[in-house]
Parts: structure tokens; sequence; C-alpha cells
């Protein structure tokens, strides 16, 4: 281990003292490049972590991507609203939002009258307004 112990600003030189307290000068420029390269290495070293990390947690994501479909593969119709209802009560965002695409999903393609039959929606308009809203 080194200490600084002195700095002569007029040479530009650092005397330092070992852990055997011998005592050496450098120039104070070897100290600077060892500070950079120690800050470069560090950030280097940082960085790949980071960048691992990032592709761990994608992974992760894809898998979890996977699994929700396979999870909501599995589901009635019933099934599907209840567990709905359950996370909304539970404030469970991440399983709304599930939820809701997996509905949205269903649905997409389908008239109104179907979703009323896969919801057990009942149509409580007038033939007179469902005419309406149609032309509308």
């Amino acid at each position: 281990m080194l200490k600084v112990i002195q700095s002569i600003t007029l040479k530009q030189k650092v005397t330092l003292r070992s852990c055997d307290e011998e005592t050496f000068e450098i120039d104070e420029s070897v100290i600077l490049q060892s500070n950079m390269i120690q800050y470069c290495q560090k950030h280097i070293k940082d960085d790949q972590q980071q960048k691992q990390q990032e592709e761990q947690e994608e992974i992760v994501k894809e898998e979890l991507v996977r699994w929700d479909k396979q999870f909501m593969m599995k589901m009635d119709k019933k099934r599907v609203s209840a567990l709905l209802m359950a996370a909304d009560y539970m404030e469970i965002e991440d399983l709304i939002d599930l939820k809701c695409r997996t509905i949205a999903d269903m649905i997409k393609d389908m008239t109104v009258e179907q979703v009323r039959h896969i919801f057990d929606i009942e149509n409580d308009f007038t033939p007179e307004e469902e005419e309406r809203i149609r032309n509308e």
C-alpha cells in the first residue's frame, strides 16, 4: 500500500511511501495515468456487468412472456374473467395487463354478438337503439 506523503509542485513529482516505509519519487503524471486506468477498468467492468445483466433480464422477460402465454391458454373464459377481477381488486398491474391483452386477443375478430355470447353479456338495447348505433 502506498501513501502520498509529500507533493513537490515545482518539479511535479510526488513522494510515495510504501508499506515497508521505503520512499520514492514519481512523476505526478504517472499517478494521473494510474487513476485514469483504474477509472477506465472499473467502468469497463461495470459496463460489461450491466450489459450481461441486461441480456439476462431480456432472457428472463422472454421466458416470462412464454410462460404467461401458456398460463393463459389453460384458462377458460370464466376463469379469465374471475382472475381479472381478482387482479384488479388486489391491484396486480402486470396480471391485469396480461388478462386485458388475453381478452383483447380473444375478441379482436369477433362480432358484438359473439363477444356477448362468450362473456354472457345480455343485450339491453332495444332493436331501435341497436339500429341507431349501427348507423352512427
